[in-house]
């Protein structure tokens, strides 16, 4: 799964340069970590989808979960403005993985809170909870 998010992210990568015209250019050790790390966001996403796939057992139920849990949740509570609600938005999954790819800015525009390697345990945990949660439903179902 890891190297299936590694190639998309290259294919990305590759596009994009022709839409930028070779105005950015990164170093080929930099390139390869940020590649590996979107790989690695995007195998915890998948793996993560796939537990909410057991979970909501249907396809449906699973798209609007996940769009939900990754983008939807996430926004609502930066948009409610209270410090409480941006503090959660940034241990979900979408701001975990912007902090765990090493992305410097938030919603409201500071910097993320902490370090790459808490953002891949925020990422962990979501992924965790979503498997366990499936496998919990598809043990009481199909048992």
């Amino acid at each position: 799964v890891v190297a299936g998010g590694v190639a998309t992210a290259a294919v990305h990568l590759v596009l994009s340069a022709e839409v930028f015209g070779g105005r950015v250019t990164a170093p080929p050790g930099e390139v390869v970590s940020d590649l590996l790390g979107m790989g690695v966001f995007l195998a915890l996403v998948s793996v993560t989808t796939l537990g909410l796939g057991f979970a909501t057992r249907g396809s449906a139920g699973t798209l609007t979960t996940a769009f939900m849990l990754l983008m939807g949740v996430p926004l609502l509570l930066v948009m409610t403005g209270t410090s409480i609600g941006f503090e959660a938005s940034l241990r979900m999954p979408l701001f975990a993985g912007l902090a765990f790819m090493g992305s410097s800015d938030t919603p409201m525009g500071g910097p993320v809170p902490y370090p790459a390697s808490q953002g891949l345990v925020w990422l962990l945990a979501w992924t965790a909870a979503a498997t366990v949660a499936g496998y919990a439903v598809l043990r009481r179902r199909d048992a």
